[in-house]
Formats: C-alpha cells, sequence, structure tokens
C-alpha cells in the first residue's frame, strides 16, 4: 500500500515538473508539440489524483474533516470542469448544427446540460454530505455544489442559470485555494513539520499576487488601449507580467517545501480493526 507521505510528496514533486515543463516555452517563446501538450495534460491528471488521495487520507488519519473535504473538492473541481466543458461543447455543436439537427429547442438544449452537468453535481453533493463532518465550511460547499446542480436546467432556459453556475464555480474555486493553504498550516502544526507552514505561507503569497493581478488585468479592460492611455496601460502590463513570474516562483518555491514536507512528516498509522475492538470494549465499560 502507498504511504501517505509518498503520495503527496510525489503529487507536489511533479506538480512542479507540469509548471516548470509549461514555463520554458514560454519563457522560451517556442511552441510546445501536441505529444507534449498530451504527456503533461496526463500527468496534471496524474497529479491532481495523488495530491487529492494524499490529502484525503492525511484528514482520516488526523481526524481532520477540512483536510478530507480538500481531498473531494481537488479532484471534485476537475471532474465538475470537464464535465462542463464536454457539456458545453456539446451544446455548441448542437447549436450550430453539427450534430445532424440544425435546430434545438431550449428544452432539448436544457437536457443535454441536465444530462451532463447534473449527475456530476449531484454525485460530489452526495461525497461531501456523506464523507465530511458537519461544519460551516461544509455546508457553504454543499450549498454551491446545490447551485451548479440548480444550474443545469436553467443554463440555457434563463440567464440565472449562467449566472448561477459562474457563482458556484468561482466560490469551489476560491475555497479549495483557501483551504489548500489552511491545511498547510494544519499540517505543519499537527505534524510538528515546519516545511509544511512554510509551504503555507509562500501560497498565501501566491493567492495575494494573484489576486493583484487580477485586478490589474481588470483595470487594464476597464481603461482600454486608446491614445490617451498608451503609457499607462503598458505599465500595468509590464506590471502584471512580473507579478505573474513572482508568483510561479512562489509557487515552485511552495511546492518543493510541501513535497519535502510530505516526505518528512511522521503521520500516524490509522488503527486496524483488532485495535479499534479492544478501544470500543475498553471505553465502553
Amino acid at each position: 500500500m502507498v504511504k501517505i507521505g509518498t503520495l503527496g510528496g510525489l503529487g507536489y514533486l511533479l506538480q512542479l515538473v507540469v509548471a516548470v515543463v509549461y514555463v520554458i516555452p514560454i519563457l522560451a517563446t517556442a511552441e510546445m508539440g501536441l505529444g507534449a501538450e498530451v504527456g503533461v495534460f496526463v500527468i496534471s491528471l496524474v497529479t491532481v489524483i495523488m495530491l487529492a488521495l494524499a490529502w484525503y487520507m492525511l484528514g482520516c488519519r488526523l481526524q481532520d474533516g477540512l483536510m478530507k473535504l480538500y481531498g473531494i473538492l481537488s479532484i471534485g473541481w476537475l471532474i465538475l470542469t470537464v464535465a462542463t466543458t464536454i457539456g458545453l461543447v456539446v451544446i455548441v455543436e448542437t447549436l450550430v448544427g453539427t450534430l445532424g439537427t440544425p435546430e434545438w429547442s431550449t428544452g432539448t438544449l436544457a437536457l443535454i446540460s441536465i444530462l451532463f452537468l447534473m449527475p456530476v453535481g449531484v454525485g460530489l453533493l452526495f461525497v461531501v454530505w456523506h464523507k465530511v463532518d458537519s461544519g460551516l465550511m461544509k455546508t457553504i460547499v454543499m450549498g454551491l455544489l446545490g447551485l451548479f446542480v440548480i444550474s443545469s436546467p436553467l443554463l440555457f432556459v434563463e440567464l440565472v442559470g449562467a449566472l448561477l453556475l459562474v457563482i458556484s464555480f468561482i466560490g469551489l474555486f476560491v475555497i479549495t485555494i483557501a483551504l489548500e493553504i489552511r491545511n498547510l498550516f494544519a499540517a505543519g502544526s499537527k505534524l510538528e513539520e515546519g516545511c509544511f507552514g512554510f509551504a503555507g505561507w509562500l501560497k498565501l503569497g501566491v493567492a495575494i499576487l494573484s489576486l493583484v493581478g487580477y485586478l490589474l488585468i481588470a483595470s487594464i479592460a476597464a481603461i482600454g488601449f486608446t491614445p490617451g492611455t498608451i503609457s499607462q496601460v503598458s505599465g500595468m502590463t509590464e506590471t502584471a507580467k512580473w507579478i505573474a513570474i513572482g508568483s510561479m516562483i512562489l509557487v515552485i518555491m511552495a511546492n518543493i517545501l510541501a513535497g519535502i514536507a510530505f516526505l518528512k512528516a511522521k503521520i500516524p498509522r490509522g488503527m486496524n480493526l483488532k485495535s479499534v475492538y479492544f478501544l470500543r470494549k475498553a471505553t465502553s465499560r
């Protein structure tokens, strides 16, 4: 059986490899071949699964519900994204008539949306409800997943459907990032491994820089490119570029520290069935 430390350590280090492979072509102003892109995608997928399992198993060992929730959301976010992308592609193909029918009714489009999106949302909702202990964060996540489920039949019927989908995606994305940062600090405290804490601070720095970068991009879009704003926009664009580079450096450093932390940490072993039996017998007296 694969150890939690090995699973998490290799997961973060593989994530580092993926980041470097993506950055090198950008810095070298070269294009990545199709085979390389497929390979990187597969590695990214494996990385997400490894880290999701590592955090979920660590949450079980440490009896930490938020670690378990993060593990579920990590893989859940990937599944939601893939399902939504496939669903939207099918709907777009349907709208332009490439599936053999030039015009489809709104009800048919809603049905396609339901078939692709609703089962995924309901499935994740059940997993969170069944596997995570009660708490405020669980309630918020279930509410956002509920919005995702509700948005499925309304996506192409009412504008509110698209709005609910966007809200659920943004909310789950922000919570997933916040949970990783929190869990790194919590793991460092509970396992007495300082590298977790350092990785948490670096991830927090990435989150802050990313927020600043998004605000800059929004400002650039709001200002627009006009003869009177070229110098201002150019300066903001240069700042955004350096923020992106700084964020990437912090991500690389954070992944290295998190990987080392998982590999070094002395994670307590779970009790076997015999131990559980004698513990229950002792406490029932």
